[in-house]
């Protein structure tokens, strides 16, 4: 029963956050040394990222670029499928607060197996690079076929188990979902030049400047989606197959995480 992952906070939660961020020096300082472009809204996650309720994007619908906001056209199953994975991962969300040292964080999501996130963190001298992977993928397009027993009803879920006894959810969005768990989960070390090589591939595949959200779908095709969250500025963009420099980019961090010599890497969706 998975219930609890999917209430909405209460009131009283809610309004000793905004109390907090109100009234609290160090937080005040901290927002006041924060770029523009992040929303720094605490109804969305805390400071340090952890999504304030499970039902929460991940990522935002509008972004600024330069001196402009940008509204960004998402379709909800998109945002679902993204912001779902990294919350089972156990990942921050980025675009709302900066949190305090540099991230690149790529999101693989793949057709037929199991989805992989690859975090690299620098802070100060230190370089690191954790790799999360999910034993299954929590989006489910439409209910199962099958199922046993009637929906059980809620404020804001229903749930039934399928032929398999999983529990799936449908939520206060209409989405339906189920939960996973972090089957992989590695860090390792990298030095400063293999982030300054990381950056210049990023660079050179014209990510600044790209487009944040690619709407053109294609059957079958993976979901590449690359964010960066410095103190300068947050950025993402998503790709359905990508060739060239993202690609290049991509890979740079998949080969340095040794995963792919892991079954993890070849394990099919359930």
């Amino acid at each position: 029963m998975y219930v609890e992952y999917f209430m909405v906070p209460s009131m009283k939660l809610w309004i000793v956050g905004m109390f907090c961020c109100t009234m609290c020096v160090s937080c005040q300082q901290q927002t006041k040394n924060e770029p523009g472009n992040y929303t720094q809204n605490p109804t969305i996650s805390s400071t340090s990222g952890e999504s304030k309720d499970s039902l929460a994007y991940y990522f935002p619908t509008t972004i600024r670029k330069d001196t402009q906001t940008v509204k960004l056209d998402i379709d909800p199953h998109s945002l679902d499928l993204f912001s779902y994975g990294l919350y089972y991962a156990k990942e921050p969300i980025l675009y709302n607060y900066y949190l305090g040292h540099d991230i690149y964080r790529f999101s693989l999501l793949r057709s037929f197996y199991a989805p992989i996130y690859f975090i690299l963190h620098k802070d100060g001298d230190k370089v690191w690079l954790t790799t999360k992977a999910l034993d299954r993928s929590p989006n489910l397009t439409l209910p199962p076929k099958k199922f046993v027993g009637d929906w059980k009803t809620g404020d804001w879920v229903q749930e039934m188990k399928d032929e398999y006894g999983d529990t799936i959810i449908k939520n206060a969005k209409g989405s339906y979902s189920r939960r996973a768990n972090v089957s992989y989960n590695k860090t390792i070390q990298l030095t400063q030049q293999e982030w300054t090589e990381f950056e210049k591939l990023l660079t050179a595949s014209d990510f600044w400047n790209m487009e944040p959200f690619d709407t053109e779908d294609h059957m079958d095709s993976e979901r590449w989606l690359i964010e960066a969250h410095t103190k300068n500025k947050y950025w993402f963009v998503h790709l359905f197959g990508p060739k060239g420099g993202f690609q290049i980019a991509g890979n740079y961090l998949i080969q340095k995480s040794g995963i792919t010599n892991e079954p993890i890497y070849t394990q099919k969706k359930k």
